[in-house]
């Protein structure tokens, strides 16, 4: 898989810069807060970059059934079932899945 494949994935998928700052309001653990957008954004490319061919493989596959509503979300307090939306890489490189809003 290419860079630029690879850029692309993470660019169609992530989160964008308006819902990045809504977490920043209600401090969401998941992300460095000192980072603008872009440095947030620059460090999901760098972590997809990161990835090998297996984990790329599956995040790619991930982001396919979202593209397809083919994946969802549920709490288990309430079973309340989400569509997925997003993704984005957290500050422990671990790959999480968003629901909308």
């Amino acid at each position: 898989m290419s860079i630029e494949e690879r850029t692309n994935l993470i660019k169609k998928y992530i989160i964008v810069e308006y819902d990045y700052e809504r977490m920043i309001a209600h401090d969401c653990d998941a992300i460095d807060e000192s980072k603008s957008y872009d440095e947030f954004f620059d460090w999901n490319i760098q972590c997809i970059l990161e990835c090998d061919e297996k984990e790329y493989i599956l995040i790619e596959q991930l982001c396919n059934k979202i593209k397809n509503n083919t994946i969802a979300q549920m709490d288990m307090e309430s079973c309340v079932v989400w569509d997925s939306s997003n993704i984005f890489f957290g500050i422990l490189k671990n790959l999480i899945v968003v629901h909308p809003r």
